[in-house]
C-alpha cells in the first residue's frame, strides 16, 4: 500500500478532539464504503474508508499479560468525489470481547476538509484482553454536517506470538524538541529484523503499553526514513504494516520510521514502548527486547499562546457595520497547529463575513461559518503558527442600534487545551458613568487620626467625552464621625469646598481618584463615604461608589489571680498570674502592665515568668518608691527580708513591645511571679 509524502505533517493532519461518542459498528466489510443512501435519507459525504493497518493484535505465547497489549488501529479516509469534502469527523466503534480503546483516546477525531482525491490517516490506540483468538470487526464512520456517514470495517484478532530476534528488535527510540501545546513531535524508532521470505508481513507500531495517555498524544501520521528492507521502502507514508513480495536474505536488516504525535494537552508527560511483529510462514513473532527497551517519556507541553483580539470603529452612533480582529501568536520556538478559533456574539450582533487578507477563512479552515450568522461562530482548522508567528482572523459584523455595550470573547483551541481567551467591546451611542467600589468586602477599620485615604474609580462608559462634578458626602447611621479634608485626582479641578471638583474623562476613560479625610476620636461606630460623579451637560447622568468606614479601638483585658486563693498565714508564698489581651476591633501596641504589691508581701527573687503571644517581647522593671523611678534592681535580704525575697519591692511593670492582634485567641499572654506574706 503506498501513500504520497506530505510536505508537511502539521500542513495536512487535524487531529481536534471531537466531543461526539462514538458510534457503534456497522458492520460493513473491511475497504468498502457506505452504500448509496435510501432516498430521503441524509447523504454521507463522499469518501472512502478503509482500515490500513495489521489485522493481528500481538500477545505473548507465554505471558500474554506481560508483553504488549496495545496497538495502533488506522483507517485511511479518502476523497473519491471532485468536489472538497469538509467538516469531516471519524468515529471508531464495533468494540467487542474486551477490544477498546486505550489510554484515554477518544473515538471520534475530527478529520476536517479533504480536497478531490486527498486521504488522510487516522489513528486510534486499541487495547485488548490477554486471551487468544479474541476478535472484534471495527468499524470506523465519517460524518460531516450532512449527518450522513461512510464506514469502513476491518477485523482484528488477538495472537498468540513468541518474543524472538525474528519479530524485530528494537535498536534506538529519539524524541524531536519540544514541547508545546499544539505541537507535532517525531518519535523515530529503529528497528532490526533478520532475513524474509514472500508473503512476510511487518508490523511496526510505536506503543505497546496501555499506560500511554494517547487522549493527549495522538498519532497523526508516519514516514520511513531510512530502510534496507525491501518490505518497508524509505519515503512510505503514513504505513506500519507491511508485506514482503521479494525474498531478502541476511541479518541487519533495518527500518527506522517516523512516528508524528500531536500534543494535545497541556502538563502531562507519558512514556511510549514500541514494538514489532512479524509474520514467517506461519509463525507470529514480535520483538525480542520489548520488555527491557526503555522507550523515551514525551514530556509535558507547555501553553506558550496568547490571544488577543480587537475591533474598529470601538464605538457607533446608532449601529453599524465594525470589524474584528483575532490574533493568535506563537512565541515559543516550534511550529504549533491552532485546532478551532470560537466566537461567541452578544446578542444584536450578526456575523457578515471573513475580510480579504483574513488568516482564516473559509477557504484555509476544515470549517467555517456563513454568513450571516450569529450566536457563537467556530472556525476549525488546523491552522498552522510557525516558531514566533502569528495567525489572524478579520471579519466584519453588524450591531444593532440599540445603545449599549456589545461585548464579545473569542477563544483559541489546540486539541483539548484552552490557549487563552480575549475580549472586545463596541459601544453604540450611550451615556453613561460608572463609580467604584460599589462597597467593600468588609468595612475600612480606622482608628482615630488623620490622612486616611480612600479610592475611587470613575469610568465614563459614554461614547463620547464628559465632563463629570465629583462631590463627596459621608452617611453613618448613627451620625457621621469623619471630615473629608481633600479630594484628589488626575486632571481635576478643585471646587470652593474640598468635597467636590470637576473632570473631563474621554468616552470609555477611567480616572481613580482619593478622598483624603479625618477620623474623630470616639467609641466603635460606622459610616459611609460615597463619591458621586454627575454629567454636567446631562445631569440625569450620574452614578455613585461607596466604601464602608468602621472607627476601632483595641479593648485590652487584664485579670489577676492568686494561689493558693484561701487565707493563708504569714510564710506562705503566693503565685499571682496577670492575664492580658486585646478583645477590641483594633491592634493593640505600646502596652504597658503594671501591678503593685501591698507592703505585707515579699517578692521572691527568680520567680518571674511570662507567656507572651507570637511577635511580642517584654521588659520588666521594679519601683520600690512608689512608682516615681524604675530602676531599682531587686536583691536578697533588702529591706530586712529573709534570704531569696526583697521586701522593697512595691511595683512591678511589664513593657511590651511588638503588636497585640485584634484577636483574643492570639493576644492572649499572662505574667507570673511568687511573693510570700510577711
Amino acid at each position: 500500500m503506498s501513500a504520497r509524502a506530505p510536505r508537511t505533517f502539521a500542513a495536512w493532519v487535524a487531529l481536534a478532539l471531537s466531543l461526539c461518542a462514538a458510534n457503534g459498528a456497522h458492520g460493513m466489510p473491511a475497504g468498502r464504503g457506505m452504500p448509496a443512501a435510501e432516498p430521503g435519507a441524509p447523504a454521507p459525504p463522499a469518501v472512502s474508508v478503509a482500515m490500513v493497518s495489521a489485522p493481528d493484535l500481538t500477545l505473548d505465547s507465554n505471558r500474554p499479560c506481560t508483553g504488549p497489549q496495545a496497538t495502533y488501529v488506522a483507517f485511511r479516509v479518502t476523497n473519491t468525489s471532485g468536489a472538497p469534502q469538509t467538516d469531516l469527523r471519524a468515529t471508531l466503534g464495533g468494540f467487542a470481547g474486551g477490544i477498546t480503546l486505550a489510554g484515554g483516546q477518544a473515538a471520534t477525531q475530527y478529520v476536517g476538509a479533504l480536497a478531490p482525491g486527498a486521504q488522510r490517516n487516522v489513528y486510534w490506540l486499541v487495547t485488548y484482553p490477554c486471551s487468544f483468538g479474541v476478535s472484534a470487526t471495527l468499524t470506523a464512520s465519517v460524518t460531516d454536517a450532512s449527518a450522513g456517514a461512510a464506514t469502513g470495517s476491518g477485523t482484528v484478532t488477538t495472537r498468540s506470538m513468541i518474543s524472538a530476534q525474528a519479530g524485530g528488535v528494537l535498536v534506538s527510540g529519539l524524541l524531536g524538541p519540544g514541547a508545546v501545546v499544539g505541537q507535532t513531535i517525531p518519535l523515530d524508532v529503529t528497528y532490526d529484523f533478520g532475513g524474509a521470505d514472500v508473503g512476510t508481513t511487518y508490523d511496526l507500531q510505536p506503543v505497546g503499553n496501555t499506560s500511554f495517555s494517547a487522549g493527549c498524544f495522538q498519532m497523526v501520521g508516519s514516514l520511513v526514513t531510512s530502510s534496507n528492507i525491501l518490505a518497508i521502502p524509505a519515503g512510505a507514508a503514513n504505513r506500519q504494516y507491511f508485506t514482503a513480495s521479494a525474498k531478502q536474505t541476511g541479518n541487519g536488516q533495518q527500518a527506522t520510521i517516523r512516528y508524528y504525535f500531536k500534543y494535545l494537552c497541556a502538563g502531562v508527560a507519558s512514556s511510549a514502548r514500541p514494538y514489532s511483529n512479524q509474520l514467517s510462514g506461519t509463525q507470529l513473532k514480535y520483538s525480542s527486547n520489548y520488555e527491557t527497551f526503555v522507550g523515551p517519556t514525551l514530556p509535558g507541553a507547555s501553553n506558550p499562546f496568547t490571544v488577543s483580539k480587537s475591533v474598529s470603529p470601538a464605538v457607533l452612533d446608532g449601529g453599524g457595520s465594525v470589524t474584528y480582529t483575532v490574533t493568535v501568536s506563537n512565541p515559543s520556538p516550534f511550529t504549533a497547529e491552532v485546532d478551532s478559533l470560537v466566537d461567541a456574539l452578544p446578542q444584536g450582533v450578526t456575523y457578515t463575513g471573513t475580510v480579504a487578507g483574513s488568516g482564516v477563512s473559509a477557504a484555509s479552515s476544515g470549517w467555517a461559518p456563513t454568513a450571516p450568522s450569529a450566536g457563537t461562530l467556530t472556525w476549525r482548522g488546523p491552522y498552522t503558527l510557525p516558531a514566533g508567528g502569528t495567525l489572524t482572523l478579520v471579519y466584519t459584523a453588524d450591531v444593532a442600534a440599540t445603545p449599549g455595550q456589545y461585548v464579545n470573547s473569542a477563544a483559541a483551541w489546540a486539541g483539548l487545551t484552552h490557549l487563552g481567551t480575549a475580549t472586545a467591546t463596541v459601544t453604540v451611542a450611550s451615556y453613561g458613568v460608572a463609580v467604584s467600589p460599589q462597597g467593600l468586602p468588609s468595612a475600612e477599620r480606622r482608628l482615630a487620626g488623620t490622612a486616611y485615604a480612600r479610592p475611587f474609580t470613575v469610568t465614563n462608559t459614554s461614547s463620547v467625552a464628559e465632563t463629570f462634578d465629583l462631590a463627596v458626602r459621608l452617611a453613618g447611621a448613627a451620625g457621621t464621625w469623619a471630615t473629608v479634608d481633600s479630594l484628589t485626582g488626575p486632571g481635576i479641578a478643585t471646587g470652593a469646598r474640598p468635597d467636590s471638583a470637576r473632570v473631563s474623562l474621554a468616552a470609555g476613560g477611567s480616572g481613580d481618584f482619593t478622598v483624603w479625610y479625618t477620623v474623630a476620636a470616639g467609641p466603635l461606630a460606622d459610616d459611609v463615604l460615597h463619591l458621586r460623579a454627575r454629567s454636567v451637560a446631562r445631569p440625569a447622568v450620574q452614578a455613585e461608589g461607596w466604601a464602608e468606614l468602621r472607627r476601632v479601638l483595641p479593648a485590652l483585658t487584664l485579670a489577676r489571680s492568686v494561689l493558693p486563693s484561701a487565707s493563708s498565714p504569714p510564710g506562705t508564698d503566693l503565685t499571682y498570674t496577670l492575664q492580658f489581651g486585646n478583645g477590641g476591633e483594633a491592634d493593640a501596641s505600646g502596652v504597658v502592665v503594671t501591678d503593685l504589691l501591698p507592703a505585707q508581701l515579699l517578692f521572691k527573687l527568680g520567680s518571674l515568668q511570662e507567656t507572651l503571644p507570637a511577635g511580642v517581647s517584654a521588659t520588666v522593671a521594679f519601683s520600690a518608691d512608689g512608682g516615681a523611678s524604675w530602676s531599682y534592681v531587686p536583691a536578697s535580704g533588702e529591706c530586712s527580708a529573709p534570704a531569696g525575697y526583697d521586701a522593697c519591692v512595691q511595683r512591678i511593670r511589664w513593657t511590651l513591645a511588638g503588636t497585640l492582634p485584634a484577636d483574643p485567641a492570639l493576644s492572649a499572654g499572662s505574667f507570673r511571679f511568687v511573693a510570700r506574706i510577711r
